[in-house]
């Protein structure tokens, strides 16, 4: 643990290395792929992706050209879930090209999702997007009522500016982040 100043309260902890050991614990679902989402990487040619999957193996991110080329990322999974019997999947896809379309697909054992596309920015281009933030969902204590409100919102959002090319949250998704239901 470090705590480079003083006068603050953060604190983080430099891990090099990092191995879960111990049971996994199996999920009564069906196998599947949840929560999909993809993030901005560390340059113009990587995004981010992460899944849950209760198949207790890594999963794989496929990402194809308009021409058919395509390329496979590993996953790296750990129990880290808050959900009993899920995986959390981390992988980056790397070597993206300016202004083209790609489709993707990610698969754990022999459950899969997708394909789903996306557009990459065209080179040097302007852009807008969306920056929203705490929209605390279950702090009223309707969890219903707090979603429709956002999912109001985010539509009012992006009816209002047409041009948005991507949403960044800036956090407090939820009131309690033990429940990944929200």
């Amino acid at each position: 643990m470090h705590q480079d100043r003083a006068s603050s309260s953060d604190i983080y902890l430099n891990v090099i290395e990092f191995t879960l050991s111990g049971d996994y614990i199996a999920s009564d679902e069906s196998p599947s792929i949840q929560d999909l989402t993809f993030q901005p990487g560390s340059d113009e040619t990587s995004l981010n992706f992460t899944w849950l999957s209760n198949v207790p193996q890594a999963g794989v991110l496929t990402i194809a050209d308009a021409d058919g080329e395509s390329s496979q990322f590993q996953a790296v999974a750990a129990s880290l879930s808050r959900r009993d019997g899920f995986l959390t999947n981390k992988a980056v896809a790397t070597g993206l090209h300016p202004g083209e379309t790609y489709s993707y697909t990610v698969k754990n054992g022999d459950v899969e999702a997708g394909p789903y596309t996306f557009e990459t920015a065209p080179s040097e281009s302007q852009y807008s997007f969306l920056l929203v933030g705490d929209p605390q969902i279950g702090s009223s204590g309707s969890a219903a009522n707090d979603t429709a409100g956002w999912q109001g919102a985010i539509a009012k959002s992006l009816g209002t500016w047409n041009d948005i090319r991507f949403i960044v949250s800036a956090g407090d998704q939820v009131e309690a982040a033990d429940n990944e239901d929200h």
